[in-house]
């Protein structure tokens, strides 16, 4: 991924996910391997996908990462939301405006995933000139970016829920303001 060999990303990575599935399956594995390993693997296909523009693979894959997580494990392993968010990165990503706006909200209640959540419904109601309750939407991220409770690591990375939710107010300020200011409707 680091060196742009996205198409290598994704058929490693769709080779490896196989190998997961059968090893998980046949072994009846527990532990840091479905929960971290496993989603690691679905996470870089998305990845690719997104970098290679597919579409398709990279929202089958963001929906898998996210499904690989049992809600359970949520509760004990925090950094595992960082794969429950990815499914808004995607539709985001690839303007799946609708389903965005058809989602009822992230399935685990913490600021970082109503954040992710809040983020790309803005963007979607941007996009489709609902810019007042694009508004709406922004306030409400607003409030979350500003949640102390950011601060902590939220995914396997070293970045926090702030450091990563950061921008997405500025985002979708830059995006309102843009389509006021062209004054273009859907």
């Amino acid at each position: 991924m680091r060196v742009g060999r996205h198409a290598d990303v994704v058929s490693s990575n769709q080779q490896a996910v196989k190998a997961d599935e059968d090893y998980i399956a046949q072994c009846r594995a527990q532990g840091l391997y479905p929960l971290g390993y496993y989603p690691h693997n679905i996470h870089f296909i998305w990845m690719g996908a997104t970098a290679t523009g597919q579409r398709q693979l990279a929202l089958d894959s963001a929906r898998k990462v996210s499904a690989s997580i049992p809600d359970e494990a949520l509760g004990s392993i925090p950094i595992l939301q960082g794969f429950v968010v990815v499914p808004y990165w995607a539709m985001v990503r690839f303007g799946q405006w609708s389903d965005i706006l058809a989602d009822k909200g992230p399935r685990v209640d913490t600021p970082f995933a109503r954040g992710a959540w809040r983020y790309a419904r803005a963007m979607a109601l941007t996009a489709t000139g609902r810019l007042d309750e694009a508004d709406t939407e922004l306030g409400q991220l607003k409030v979350i970016v500003s949640d102390p409770a950011l601060k902590g690591q939220v995914t396997f990375s070293s970045n926090s829920g702030y450091a990563i939710l950061r921008i997405a107010p500025e985002v979708v300020e830059g995006e309102i303001a843009a389509k006021r200011r062209s004054g273009t409707r859907p």
